[in-house]
């Protein structure tokens, strides 16, 4: 396997990982791979590699500025968010969002992590602002919004507060279809976000 593509999905360094070129282009095997200890299984079976990572609990699954989209985007629910904005306080990145009269909010799609590194307990790690007294966190699952679903109590805050929730995620990742992290509040309260992450622990 091309070595440099497959290093971009690891959580773990490969240590001292025996590759070899072939044709100017750096490759690695699967039992290469799962000697390094960058990987915890490795398969091959009709035309398809399947690996599964190490994780770090003290790594960000998250390798990007978190892709973060309202569900205002889509037209069966202009009615729940009024609008979603990036803003760029002190260097970090602040997102916020105001609801309309039902549930509004934040979501990022986390599928394409889900099934990297599968079923397990995850830790979910942000900042935030909030004017409502209490506010949701979930991990929606083919649009069921509330299949994994948590209430963050006495929320409302003028300063940032820090939250960590975890979610036992037990769905079979190649079952699903749709998976979302979602924020979201009602009847026209606001919240700020920031510095969010998503860790696997176990």
């Amino acid at each position: 396997m091309p070595y440099g593509e497959i290093a971009l999905y690891l959580v773990i360094a490969p240590q001292n990982p025996v590759t070899t070129q072939i044709d100017g282009v750096e490759m690695i095997s699967l039992s290469g791979l799962l000697a390094s200890g960058a990987v915890t299984a490795a398969s091959y079976n009709a035309g398809a590699i399947r690996l599964t990572p190490a994780v770090d609990s003290n790594v960000n699954l998250f390798k990007d500025n978190y892709l973060l989209s309202s569900n205002y985007n889509l037209l069966d629910y202009t009615s729940r968010t009024k609008y979603i904005a990036a803003n760029k306080e002190n260097g970090e990145w602040v997102y916020t969002t105001e609801s309309v009269s039902n549930d509004g909010g934040i979501f990022r799609m986390i599928l394409d992590v889900y099934k990297t590194y599968g079923k397990g307990t995850y830790k979910v790690k942000f900042d935030y602002k909030a004017s409502a007294s209490s506010f949701f966190v979930g991990i929606g699952v083919d649009h069921s919004e509330t299949k994994y679903i948590q209430s963050v109590s006495g929320a409302s805050s003028t300063e940032w507060k820090t939250v960590t929730l975890t979610f036992k995620l037990t769905d079979t990742p190649t079952d699903v279809e749709q998976m979302a992290l979602w924020f979201w509040t009602s009847n026209g309260n606001t919240i700020s976000l920031k510095n969010i992450s998503m860790t696997k622990t176990s």
